[in-house]
């Protein structure tokens, strides 16, 4: 393109700004493209936080549920692919402290849950936020049970074959699990106390 014709398009184009019509639809495009970036940056941010919630609540990024243990196999199979993993059991059992007794919803934990979150826990100086569960020979209550009871931090329960030290309150979970078990008061411990509890057997199919 010559220097005329370039000097042509230019006066054409400063012609053409100076029209309302084309300021207007230059104003249009800009605030179209600004709400455009902003409204995907509200939906990045909506999609994560929605994630970060969910994880939150599940204690991880996936929960896999059933009643007998998992095969070595898929244990294997998902280490493999990077996955962290976490073993908890749940079950439903009568706990006793002295002439008292109360049926409670069990927890059991391992050392690495939960993946996310902290669970808020009353040991005696406040309530703090723990990323841990209970250790071995431990157990936390939540405050309807050590009040059906009449437990305190510090007292021992009978759970099944053996005995734990309720070494905290839980006034928050970091998941929050669902489930028949929640109509009754919790108990949160250790896998490692589980088998000597002789809560767990192994049962027959028919």
């Amino acid at each position: 393109m010559s220097d005329i014709n370039w000097r042509l398009a230019a006066r054409s184009l400063k012609r053409d700004l100076r029209a309302a019509v084309v300021r207007a639809l230059f104003v249009a495009l800009v605030l179209a493209v600004a709400a455009s970036t902003m409204i995907a940056f509200f939906l990045d941010r909506l999609e994560r936080g929605l994630e970060r919630q969910a994880g939150q609540m599940l204690g991880g990024d996936l929960v896999l549920e059933q009643r007998d243990p998992f095969p070595e196999e898929l244990r294997n199979t998902l280490e493999q692919a990077s996955f962290k993993l976490s073993d908890q059991v749940d079950l439903v059992s009568m706990i006793s402290q002295g002439e008292r007794f109360q049926p409670a919803s069990l927890k059991a934990v391992d050392d690495v849950y939960p993946h996310y979150g902290v669970s808020h826990v009353d040991r005696g100086n406040g309530v703090e936020q723990i990323a841990s569960g209970p250790p071995a020979g431990e157990a936390w209550a939540d405050p309807r049970l050590a009040e059906l009871i009449e437990i305190e931090i510090g007292d021992r329960v009978q759970v099944g074959q053996t005995e734990l030290t309720i070494s905290g309150i839980i006034e928050r979970e970091a998941d929050q699990s669902a489930g028949f078990g929640n109509f009754n008061p919790r108990l949160m411990l250790n896998t490692a106390d589980l088998e000597a509890t002789g809560l767990v057997q192994p049962g027959f199919a028919h």
